[in-house]
């Protein structure tokens, strides 16, 4: 209705309406800028012949708008129209002749993309250098934000590659071959649906039908209600399939497997949707001849199409052609084009290719560098599942991802973790050879995971492997095995006590012949297995030089039965007693301090037992391991402490601050706790609890502290007295004094020593 606008001198300046369908009325020769703006019940527009301007953002936040007829001298300021809002809207314009055409423009973009659905005329982007953008939209399936559906991009390549006016440059006529060679069942529906032969012939022209699907096109053709396609079908029966590329064809050197897996995946467009258009030269491996482009393209598509799958494959065909490259120049290639593309997201797309053919020291690097980063930390969790390095396994071991590693190459998470991981190389009795020509070195494992090195001439012990006189190809190859052994030994050694520690904490078990694969048969996990003590029922025992051996120094044979590591409140009172007089004598250190764990007497913890004790917040931070997690809401000045089998009401106002945030170095509240499980978990925390407030206790002068050292190992009770010295806390001096000269009569007056 007329009273609905806003009109002044032929210029509408705004809307009134309840919306739905509007028709501008005659007359008006412009819509002023933002007239209908925020208008959202606005569904259809018509626009008058005689409005010659449309305002910018004219249409701003009609989020309900779906359709608009205009004239096509309007037609070019159409995005200036909606900006910057990200919709899509039907364009229905009337040319001079009074025809109409149906469009589909998208105004997230300077360009437009055209509606598939509509038997009339198509328009491409409004200015002829827009049509390169919009080419390589169709060629990618996605470009600047901006993505296209399957069926959008099967038609607008038939109808562009149609196009003689403004034909496809030859660079991405290819890529619209391939993908429609992959698509030809959609482009026969879609040719009977329209009744058009003409997309048929187009694959045809194009080379899109071949041998590899000329069959099942030629079958479909024939079963078609369409005399025209049954035609086709004729003709492609007495027509012979193209022949393979010519000798002399750039492609001639690649094997036909490579490209028939080329243009399956469409390579061409995977490697333009993430940005790569030039591919940068690389050689054979051991000569001087540059390698076919496709060989790149292979193992970089390949393993791109992995960012969108969290389902992750190897790609044996890619690796296998990457056998046929220079490893190092392969890898800084693969670097030099994920640096190419701005923003760290897209480059992160590039690391399940770099992670699968990179080293160790590379992928460790950038692993680290992602995993820094929290929105992509989860994807460069999965790139580490490509790569075959040490490192990567090591980090898998970490994010607790190894099952995922080994199942991705067939195997099971502990033979994966003993054959390889763990697997330096070591014979039975931890000795490795290296043969430098004319020479020999034995790398020896020794004791804490020392390696020394004997000189097979010199009959002497060496610091390093001696150069002089070797062959300079091994002493490269035995040099760099004996680097990576230091750097990574103890670290895989380190999450595998990690590991150990999560089975002292749960209880989990092993059968024997699990545990004698792993520990008596592996040199590396035997030291581990020498430091801890283990569990068959009632009986425990550990691995010593001789054999398995009881607390007592006896024999012990281990049985046909589960085996697990062993926790003091499950073990006999003498029997820990012995153990722990024994790792003590021999001066080993456990990878945990797992016989001097406190026992708790649940039966004596109470709810105030905390009650009011201040500890520093930074002793809750990162404790997962031990089953403590800190959780800070800074938006709502909260803090909550979550224990496993436990619970600990806490008051951390004080770590807040105005300005500052809050700090860890501040001070939580402990009030009220409960134990609602006895478990190995909870017992181990109630014991950290201890040991983290008396350090409050003592410095408030307060004796009570001695009450809670009843499991605290030597070394710890020494912290403590020197704490009390050094603050002038002389009742508990005292106190601990006393204590300690009761507690460790017994025991060599040595701290003991433990890994961490």
């Amino acid at each position: 209705m007329e009273h609905d606008f806003v009109i002044e001198n032929g210029v509408l300046t705004k809307y009134n309406g309840p919306g739905g369908e509007v028709v501008v009325p005659e007359g008006v020769t412009k819509i002023g800028n933002g007239a209908f703006s925020g208008c959202t019940n606005l569904t259809r527009v018509t626009l008058p012949v005689s409005v010659a301007e449309v305002g910018y953002r004219a249409f701003y936040g009609c989020s309900d708008l779906t359709q608009m007829t205009l004239s096509l001298h309007q037609l070019p300021g159409a995005q200036d129209m909606f900006k910057p809002t990200a919709k899509t809207v039907e364009l229905l314009v009337r040319d001079g002749a009074g025809e109409t055409m149906r469009m589909v423009a998208s105004f997230r973009k300077e360009y437009f993309a055209q509606s598939w659905n509509y038997p009339k005329e198509y328009l491409i982007p409004l200015e002829p250098e827009d049509i390169p953008v919009y080419d390589q939209l169709l060629a990618s399936g996605k470009h600047e934000g901006f993505q296209m559906n399957e069926d959008g991009r099967i038609k607008a390549m038939l109808l562009r590659l149609a196009d003689q006016k403004q034909p496809v440059s030859r660079e991405f006529s290819g890529i619209f071959a391939d993908f429609l060679s992959g698509k030809t069942n959609k482009v026969v529906k879609l040719a009977e649906r329209e009744e058009n032969a003409a997309y048929i012939r187009t694959l045809l022209e194009v080379g899109a039908i071949d041998e590899t699907n000329r069959k099942r096109v030629k079958k479909q053709l024939a079963a078609s209600a369409l005399a025209d396609l049954r035609e086709l079908a004729e003709k492609l029966d007495r027509e012979e399939a193209p022949a393979p590329a010519p000798a002399g064809d750039s492609e001639s050197a690649v094997e036909q497997k490579y490209r028939d897996r080329l243009r399956k995946i469409n390579a061409r467009s995977v490697l333009l949707k993430h940005g790569v258009q030039d591919l940068p030269p690389v050689h054979l491996a051991g000569g001087t001849e540059l390698a076919p482009p496709e060989y790149l393209e292979l193992c970089l598509a390949e393993y791109l199409k992995q960012q969108s799958k969290w389902s992750a494959d190897l790609c044996p065909l890619a690796d296998e052609v990457v056998a046929k490259l220079d490893r190092d120049e392969l890898v800084r290639a693969l670097l030099s084009l994920s640096e190419r593309v701005e923003g760290e997201s897209k480059q992160a797309a590039f690391l399940p290719a770099i992670f699968r053919y990179a080293d160790g020291e590379t992928t460790g690097k950038l692993y680290r560098k992602y995993n820094a980063i929290w929105k992509l930390r989860d994807f460069a969790k999965h790139a580490l599942l490509f790569s075959d390095t040490r490192e990567a396994m090591i980090y898998a071991e970490k994010n607790q991802m190894l099952r995922e590693y080994a199942s991705l190459r067939k195997m099971d998470e502990e033979t994966l973790r003993i054959t390889k991981l763990l697997d330096f190389g070591l014979d039975a009795d931890g000795k490795k050879v290296y043969d430098l020509g004319g020479n020999t070195v034995t790398v020896t494992l020794g004791p804490e995971l020392t390696l020394s090195l004997s000189d097979g001439n010199a009959k002497k012990t060496v610091k390093s492997l001696p150069k002089r006189g070797a062959d300079p190809e091994k002493y490269e190859t035995a040099k760099a095995d004996l680097s990576e052994m230091k750097k990574n030994m103890k670290k895989a050694v380190k999450v595998c006590c990690n590991r150990l520690f999560e089975y002292f904490l749960s209880g989990q078990q092993m059968s024997k012949c699990e545990w004698s694969e792993a520990y008596r048969n592996n040199p590396l996990l035997r030291q581990v297995a020498s430091l801890l003590v283990w569990a068959q029922g009632k009986k425990t025992f550990t691995v010593a030089a001789q054999g398995t051996v009881d607390s007592a120094g006896q024999p012990y044979q281990v049985k046909d039965e589960a085996v697990y590591v062993a926790h003091p409140m499950e073990m006999d009172r003498d029997d820990l007693v012995r153990w722990q007089k024994y790792f003590t004598s021999h001066a080993l250190k456990q990878p945990f301090a797992q016989v001097w764990e406190p026992v708790v007497d649940f039966s004596q913890v109470k709810e105030d037992r905390y009650q009011g004790i201040e500890v520093p917040a930074y002793r809750f931070k990162d404790q997962e391991k031990h089953g403590i997690r800190l959780d800070i809401d800074q938006n709502h000045y909260d803090v909550s402490i979550y224990l496993t089998d436990c619970w600990l009401g806490v008051d951390g106002d004080a770590i807040f601050d105005d300005l500052l945030g809050y700090s860890l170095d501040r001070c939580i509240m402990l009030q009220t706790f409960e134990c609602r499980k006895e478990s190995r978990a909870s017992n181990h925390i109630i014991g950290l609890l201890d040991k983290w407030t008396v350090y409050g206790r003592i410095l408030k002068d307060d004796v009570s502290a001695v009450e809670y050292l009843e499991k605290f190992t030597l070394a710890q009770v020494t912290e403590l007295l020197n704490l009390a010295i050094e603050n002038s806390c002389t009742n508990c001096t005292a106190a601990l004094l006393e204590y300690k000269s009761r507690r460790f009569a017994d025991f060599d007056p040595m701290d003991v020593f433990t890994l961490e």
